[in-house]
């Protein structure tokens, strides 16, 4: 079911790229992830701009918006150490339309937090 070496280095026998297959072929892993996407969504839709900066439901969003961030971040790393990053195949994670949607929200959302954990404002 592998196929090349992911990142030039994980053949289709390494340990770590097997057990990540298997997480990413349980058939919750996409259920999962959908329920994250809505739950991400709601919290989206409640960051009003008027919502009070110093209020216990902007410090719970914010944290949430990380939490989000880093599962999201944590589904990109493992579809591109199974399916190798762009040049391993036509499966590869990055020719996939969906996937370069996600990695480019992924590495927003990382670049926001990064700001935003540095005392910068990204509201």
């Amino acid at each position: 079911m592998l196929e090349g070496h992911s990142f030039g280095v994980l053949g289709p026998e390494n340990w770590l790229r097997e057990t990540l297959l298997h997480i990413l072929q349980h058939r919750h892993f996409e259920n999962v992830i959908l329920v994250l996407i809505l739950l991400s969504s709601l919290t989206l839709a409640l960051q009003m701009p008027n919502l009070d900066r110093n209020g216990m439901l902007y410090k719970v969003l914010d944290v949430m918006d990380m939490v989000f961030v880093v599962l999201f971040a944590l589904e990109a790393v493992i579809k591109a150490l199974v399916k190798g990053f762009v040049i391993n195949g036509p499966d590869s994670y990055l020719r996939n339309p969906w996937n370069i949607l996600d990695f480019l929200i992924v590495i927003i959302g990382v670049v926001m937090m990064a700001v935003s954990l540095g005392g910068g404002d990204v509201r």
